[in-house]
């Protein structure tokens, strides 16, 4: 049975459970270990039934979240570089400059954002 007040893709309420967790923690290191403690399965058990039910591997979909929250607060806000990165749960500024720069085709933090900024919005 799919939940719709969790608004579920999973017919197993252990996986939806995970995600949820995930949901909420992805930005925080979250491991998979812990998701499989909280869906009460192996870690090879979860990433394989995680991968059937959304179509994504967790580390890929954990990388997807730290991407979106750093776009967003980029072109959004006036926050401190460094600290959108520890927001989108990374221990240094170097690591989250590396991060982004890799996944965005070369472009770094600071390109981005004047790429995209979104005109008046200095909200922090």
């Amino acid at each position: 049975m799919i939940r719709a007040s969790t608004g579920g893709r999973s017919l197993d309420p252990d996986i939806e459970r995970a995600k949820r967790h995930l949901d909420r923690h992805a930005l925080e290191g979250v491991t998979v270990q812990e998701l499989a403690h909280v869906a009460r399965c192996s870690s090879k058990t979860l990433r394989s039934r995680f991968a059937e039910v959304y179509g994504i591997e967790i580390p890929r979909f954990v990388r997807e979240q730290r991407l979106a929250v750093a776009r967003k607060l980029l072109s959004e806000t006036d926050l401190e570089i460094s600290v959108i990165g520890k927001r989108c749960g990374f221990s240094s500024a170097p690591n989250f400059f590396n991060f982004f720069t890799r996944h965005t085709g070369g472009i770094g933090p600071s390109e981005y954002r004047a790429a995209h900024r979104v005109p008046g919005n200095g909200a922090k």
